[in-house]
């Protein structure tokens, strides 16, 4: 029993005592920790350290972008006839990709001639156009003209004309009536004159019947005038009023006729010509158009640089795979970036800094970059812009330029390590 309790005693002062110990030992490394944050705290004062990814300072979206030909033909891509691989090296003006341009120039070709056609019919529309211009007017002064004939017809025939009709009417049945008066009296006379005498001869009976028929001719002509003035008086001088009024009416409306004629050939003829035109200006516009898509067909370097396919941004690769599009028998996709050229020379980084970091970093800047692919050899780093609005929450966009050193093979998505001494 007693040996039991000494065991006890010393497997609690053992335990007490390595309690101990270990709690010293922990205070060790407690202090050790606080003086290796104190030294990196010290360091984080006078540098800032950041990592980002390389961008080309200058680029080049390569893709083809069809209007008229693409969306009428419904594009799904035409055959690659030559293509830049993946990383060549180009000059300003080569040739990046080429598609097959059989299909579009034989559309081409077909546009051009329908707009000859339309240029031949806006040329003869505009001709009738001119033409009818010319001949209204003429058809126009001649309808004029017989109106005002028509009417000057009438107005001599009211103010003269026709009081000389009456009045040769009457005339005339004068003239009658005095032939017949003179006739008779001719005939009294004669028989006044052999009355005196006894005895008729056979000649003056003669003369005397011969004058009896004068007069009766005479009295049977100027009952003829009689009636012959009654009904001209009665019906054809006011006929002859009708007739010169509805001749000066009929050609007042046909003035009127032609007027509205004329008006309304020439409109159709106008809005025919301006449809022709409209029509015509639509298909040359969409001829420009059909050869902007045609020269979208041969896609050429716009800078010295590198090629990448795909769509570069942020340093990182577009996920699209082109690997049927990209080769020499494929097919192209239009409206996606089918390949980046990204200039030679000086590269930028884009970053995202937080609050504290951008108090620290001002445009103008100097550090270094350094890439593990080179020995950590040093390139030079410049501040370009630091933006003062947030990009996210806490965090503000940064610019930072970093110039390649000479002949090394550095290359849009490469990581490096950038430092910034503030001493």
């Amino acid at each position: 029993m007693k040996n039991r309790m000494k065991t006890s005693r010393l497997l609690m002062s053992v335990l007490l005592s390595g309690v101990m110990l270990g709690g010293v030992a922990h205070g060790q490394e407690k202090k050790v920790d606080v003086a290796k944050k104190a030294e990196a705290s010290k360091e984080t004062s006078n540098e800032i350290k950041l990592s980002g990814v390389l961008e080309g300072e200058g680029m080049s979206r390569v893709k083809v972008e069809l209007t008229e030909w693409g969306f009428s033909k419904k594009w799904k891509g035409q055959k690659v006839l030559l293509v830049k691989g993946h990383g060549d090296t180009v000059k300003r003006g080569d040739v990046l990709i080429q598609f097959d341009t059989k299909d579009i120039d034989l559309d081409i070709l077909k546009r051009k001639r329908e707009i000859e056609k339309k240029e031949f019919s806006l040329e003869k529309a505009g001709l009738n156009l001119r033409v009818r211009k010319i001949t209204a007017a003429m058809d126009l002064a001649n309808a004029e003209r017989r109106y005002e004939r028509a009417k000057e017809r009438l107005d001599h025939y009211l103010k003269v004309d026709k009081a000389y009709s009456v009045k040769d009417i009457k005339r005339s049945l004068d003239g009658s009536e005095f032939s017949y008066q003179y006739e008779k009296a001719e005939l009294d006379q004669l028989l006044q004159m052999y009355k005196a005498d006894d005895l008729t001869d056979v000649t003056e009976e003669m003369i005397l019947k011969r004058q009896r028929r004068s007069v009766d001719r005479a009295e049977y002509g100027f009952e003829k005038a009689k009636i012959r003035t009654e009904r001209q008086l009665r019906m054809d001088v006011p006929e002859t009023d009708r007739s010169k009024r509805e001749s000066l009416e009929r050609e007042a409306l046909k003035l009127a006729q032609t007027q509205l004629n004329i008006k309304s050939e020439l409109s159709g003829l106008e809005a025919d010509y301006e449809n022709q035109v409209a029509s015509f200006e639509k298909a040359v516009h969409w001829f420009e158009i059909m050869k902007s898509d045609r020269e979208q067909l041969t896609k050429f370097a716009d800078r010295d640089g590198v090629v990448y396919y795909g769509d570069v941004r942020g340093g990182k690769f577009s996920k699209e795979s082109h690997k049927n599009t990209l080769k020499v028998g494929g097919y192209g996709v239009a409206d996606q970036v089918l390949m980046t050229v990204v200039s030679d020379g000086d590269f930028v980084i884009h970053l995202d800094l937080d609050e504290k970091q951008k108090n620290k970093i001002k445009v103008g800047m100097t550090g270094v970059a350094t890439h593990k692919a080179y020995d950590n050899e040093e390139m030079k780093v410049e501040v370009l812009s630091v933006d003062n609005m947030y990009k996210t929450p806490g965090k503000f966009d940064a610019v930072f330029k970093v110039s390649a050193v000479k002949g090394g093979d550095f290359r849009v998505g490469m990581k490096c390590d950038i430092k910034f001494d503030l001493k």
